[in-house]
C-alpha cells in the first residue's frame, strides 16, 4: 500500500479542514475538524493551536501557514491524517453496515414473503388434493351410474327381444287365426251352397210332389203306382229335409265357428296391438336406457377429464409448492449469510473503534508531549534570542570577555573587571541556552513523520484506502 508523504498528508488534512473550499480555514472549521476527529482537547487548547497556526493573525489559516504549522507539529499532523482517514473509514463502514442491515431487512422480508408463499402453496396443494379426491369419488360414482345404466340397457334390450318374440308369436297366432277364419268362411260358404242346393232339390222335389199329386188326382187308376212313387218321393223328400236340417245345423255350426274365429281373431288383434304397444314402450325404455347410458358414459368421460385436469393442477401446485419451498430455503440461506456479514461488519467496526480508542489513547500523550516540547523550544529560542541580544548589547558596550567568543558579536575593547564578569555570566547563560536548544532539536519533536510513526503504535488501516 502506498504510504502518503508529508506533503500529501498536509494537503489531505488541509482539504478536510477547508469545508468551504476557499483555501482559508477559520477557527470554527478548525474546531469542528478537531472535534469531529475526537481530539481530547479543551476549546482553549484548540484555540491556542489555531493561534499558533495563524501566523499572520488574520483570523484564518492559509495553506502555507498550515504547512509551516505541520512542520512544527509533525506528530499532530500524523494524528490528524490518520484520524481523518479512520473517520471516513468509519463512516464508510457504518454506511456498509447500514446497507448490509437494509439488505438483511429486505432479505428477511423476502424470507417472510417466501414463507408465506410456501405456506399458501402448501394450502393450495392440500386443497387441490381434496379436490382431486372429491373428483375421484365423483368419477367412481359416475362409473357406478354408467354400470347401472349399462345393466339397465342390457335388461331393456333383453326385454325388447322378449317382447319382439312375443309379438312375432302373436303375429303368427293372428295369421293362423286368419287362416282358420278363412277356412271356416270357406266351409260356411260350402255349407251355404249345400243348403242352397238342398233347398233347390227340395223345391224340385216339392214341385215333383205337386205334379205327382196332380197326376194322382188325375190318374186314379194309376193310384197304386203313383202312391208307391209318392211314398218314394215322400221318403226322398224326408231325406232331403233331413239333409237340409243337417246342412242347416252344419251352417249354424259353421256360423258359430266363424263367430268364434272372428272373436279369436279380434282377441288376437287386440293381443297384437297390446304386444305392439308393449314393444313400443319397451323400445322407448330401451332408447331411454341407451340415452341414459350414453349420458352416463359422457358424464364419466367428462369427470375423468376433470379428474385428469385436477391431477395435473395438483402436480402444478406441488411444483409451485416445491419452488416456493426452494425460494424460502434460498431466502433463509441468504438471510443467514447476510446476518453473518452484518455481524462481521459490526464486529469489524467494533474492533476498529476499539483500535481507534487505543491508538487515540496512546497518541494523546505524544501530542501533548509534542505541544509541550514545542512550547519549551519556543520559550528557549525566545530566551536564547533575548540572551543573545543582551550579550550583544553588553559586548558592544564593554568588549568581549577574555577567552569567550560569540558567533554573532565581533571583537570589542577590554572593559573593567565588573564588566568582564557580567560578560562571562551572559556568555555562560547563552551557552546553557544553546545546550537546551540542541537538546530540544535532538528530541522527538524534530523527528520525521516516519520516525514518529515508527515510535507510535500500529494504526488501523482500512482496505478502503
Amino acid at each position: 500500500m502506498h504510504e502518503a508523504s508529508h506533503e500529501e498528508k498536509v494537503a489531505m488534512v488541509y482539504d478536510e479542514m477547508d469545508s468551504r473550499k476557499i483555501r482559508a480555514v477559520d477557527v470554527g472549521e478548525f474546531t469542528a475538524f478537531m472535534t469531529t476527529l475526537q481530539f481530547e482537547m479543551s476549546s482553549l487548547a484548540i484555540g491556542d493551536l489555531f493561534q499558533k497556526a495563524d501566523a499572520n493573525h488574520d483570523g484564518t489559516v492559509s495553506f502555507p501557514e498550515f504547512q509551516r504549522f505541520s512542520e512544527r507539529y509533525p506528530t499532530l499532523l500524523d494524528a490528524m491524517h490518520y484520524r481523518a482517514k479512520e473517520y471516513w473509514s468509519d463512516v464508510k463502514q457504518k454506511e456498509a453496515i447500514e446497507a448490509a442491515r437494509r439488505l438483511l431487512d429486505s432479505l428477511r422480508a423476502r424470507e417472510i414473503d417466501a414463507r408465506s408463499g410456501s405456506t399458501q402453496a402448501a394450502h393450495e396443494s392440500a386443497a387441490q388434493e381434496g379436490r382431486v379426491a372429491a373428483q375421484i369419488q365423483v368419477v367412481a360414482e359416475s362409473e357406478a351410474k354408467e354400470r347401472d345404466a349399462l345393466a339397465l340397457l342390457e335388461a331393456s334390450r333383453l326385454e325388447t327381444e322378449r317382447v319382439r318374440g312375443d309379438v312375432a308369436g302373436r303375429c303368427a297366432d293372428e295369421a293362423a287365426s286368419r287362416d282358420a277364419e278363412r277356412m271356416r268362411q270357406l266351409q260356411h260358404l260350402e255349407s251355404q251352397r249345400d243348403v242352397e242346393q238342398q233347398e233347390a232339390r227340395l223345391r224340385v222335389q216339392e214341385a215333383e210332389q205337386a205334379a205327382s199329386e196332380e197326376r194322382l188326382r188325375e190318374i186314379e187308376r194309376l193310384l197304386m203306382e203313383q202312391q208307391r212313387e209318392v211314398e218314394a218321393q215322400r221318403q226322398a223328400s224326408m231325406r232331403v229335409r233331413n239333409d237340409l236340417a243337417n246342412v242347416a245345423a252344419a251352417e249354424k255350426q259353421a256360423a258359430l265357428i266363424s263367430a268364434e274365429a272372428t272373436r279369436e281373431l279380434s282377441l288376437a288383434a287386440e293381443r297384437l296391438a297390446l304386444a305392439k304397444t308393449d314393444l313400443a314402450r319397451t323400445q322407448d325404455k330401451e332408447g331411454e336406457a341407451a340415452a341414459g347410458h350414453a349420458a352416463s358414459r359422457d358424464a364419466t368421460v367428462h369427470q375423468r377429464l376433470q379428474k385428469d385436469r385436477e391431477e395435473q393442477e395438483l402436480l402444478l401446485a406441488r411444483e409451485r409448492e416445491a419452488a416456493k419451498r426452494a425460494v424460502e430455503a434460498e431466502a433463509a440461506r441468504a438471510v443467514e449469510a447476510q446476518d453473518v456479514v452484518c455481524k462481521g461488519l459490526e464486529q469489524e467496526n467494533i474492533d476498529h473503534h476499539a483500535s481507534r480508542i487505543k491508538v487515540q489513547a496512546e497518541e494523546a500523550p505524544l501530542i501533548d508531549q509534542e505541544i509541550r516540547l514545542r512550547d519549551q523550544r519556543d520559550n528557549l529560542e525566545q530566551r536564547e534570542a533575548q540572551l543573545r541580544d543582551e550579550a550583544g548589547a553588553f559586548t558592544a558596550r564593554t568588549g568581549p570577555a577574555r577567552g569567550v567568543t560569540s558567533p554573532r558579536v565581533g571583537p570589542a575593547p577590554v572593559g573593567p573587571a565588573m564588566a568582564a564578569a557580567s560578560a562571562a555570566g551572559a556568555q555562560a547563560a547563552a551557552a546553557a541556552a544553546f545546550s537546551a536548544a540542541a537538546a530540544a532539536r535532538a528530541s522527538p519533536l524534530h523527528a520525521t513523520p516516519d520516525r514518529m510513526r515508527s515510535n507510535s503504535p500500529n494504526r488501523y488501516r482500512s482496505p478502503l484506502y
